[in-house]
């Protein structure tokens, strides 16, 4: 039973290290972390920027349309870099998804308009239960 756990365990890792490697490059978490972080910090600048000029948060389709926060620039940027944003948003709160979409990228990141920036993976999407990985404000 061991041996078969064990052997199990070991194609996992197996796996996992040869889908997470593209065109020849080795998959690179702190990398991977680096990108996400950046988009969330973008998405949480535009939020503020708009809050202040429109008292309330905004979508990502209004974000998209509107000249308060770059909105647009960053949704492009984050599909060009193998990110999915998804951005729930009201008068006094918002939260931020950002899940991998390239082969290349593992980690998802929820964080809302306290600065709270929780971890999670393409198979197990962060939420706001996730495991929380900073707090900004």
């Amino acid at each position: 039973m061991f041996r078969w756990l064990v052997g199990g365990l070991l194609l996992a890792v197996a796996a996992e290290i040869w889908v997470t490697q593209t065109q020849g490059e080795s998959y690179s978490a702190r990398a991977d972390l680096r990108d996400a972080l950046a988009h969330v910090d973008a998405i949480r600048k535009a939020e503020e920027t708009c809050h202040a000029a429109n008292g309330r948060y905004l979508s990502l389709s209004e974000l998209a349309r509107d000249s308060c926060g770059d909105g647009a620039n960053i949704i492009e940027r984050a599909q060009r870099d193998g990110y999915r944003l998804t951005l729930d948003a009201g008068v006094g709160d918002y939260s931020v998804k950002i899940m991998p979409t390239s082969a290349g990228k593992l980690i998802s990141l929820y964080s809302d308009q306290e600065g709270r920036t929780r971890i999670g993976t393409r198979d197990r999407p962060a939420t706001q239960e996730s495991t929380l990985l900073r707090q900004s404000h």
